[in-house]
């Protein structure tokens, strides 16, 4: 009676074990579905979509931090302005198809220069900031001129064989207790000077240490 019993539930014990060995890979392929949706979530949360450079708000927080950082006494920081010229021209002449294959030129020709440290963002429209950490003004000139002769060479897909893309920047470091915002008017105004001394140039902000009291 035992082996009868036996033999008539072997079947079902081997039925059993094929669907937890199933289940147990549907478990797996389900948690590597749910982390690669964890990461796009988390990409959409950082970087702007078009370009894949970081996103506004991200650039902003990691800024702060920094600055908290440098009040109590870390190296100071700049920040750069880029502003790409006659962008709206592009747009109007090429489409706006080709305006997007610029902005992603753009930002791939800008990403390989950088350290590892430093976080480039789409700040808005044709205007991109680059945060570089622990790096002083002349550190930064030499960062932007390198920009500006990888841009030289660059290549735009959609624009005619010999249109040439430029960009307008303002430099600015940070100086202590300053507010974040108080440095992106800086490096704003002195973009806004570039733009007025005839673009496809760098401009610095004036540096201001604190009166100590």
């Amino acid at each position: 009676v035992l082996w009868c019993s036996f033999s008539a539930f072997l079947p079902c014990i081997s039925v059993l074990g094929g669907s937890i060995s199933g289940l147990r890979k549907e478990l797996v392929t389900s948690n590597a579905q749910l982390q690669q949706v964890l990461q796009q979530v988390t990409e959409l949360a950082t970087h702007d979509e078009l370009t894949g450079a970081y996103n506004r708000r991200y650039l902003l927080e990691m800024l702060h931090h920094e600055k908290n950082r440098t009040d109590r006494g870390g190296p100071s920081f700049c920040v750069c302005l880029f502003d790409l010229d006659h962008f709206k021209q592009i747009n109007d002449n090429y489409g706006h198809a080709v305006g997007d294959e610029v902005l992603k030129t753009f930002v791939g020709a800008v990403q390989p220069l950088l350290r590892t440290t430093d976080f480039f963002a789409r700040y808005g429209g044709e205007e991109f900031l680059l945060f570089l950490p622990q790096t002083s003004l002349e550190m930064a000139q030499h960062c932007v001129k390198r920009i500006q002769d990888a841009l030289a060479v660059a290549h735009f897909k959609g624009l005619p064989e010999g249109v040439k893309v430029t960009t307008s920047i303002g430099v600015a470091q940070y100086y202590l207790q300053e507010s974040v915002e108080s440095l992106i008017e800086r490096a704003d105004k002195a973009l806004y000077r570039a733009k007025q001394h005839g673009r496809n140039r760098m401009e610095m902000a004036p540096f201001h240490r604190p009166i100590l009291l």
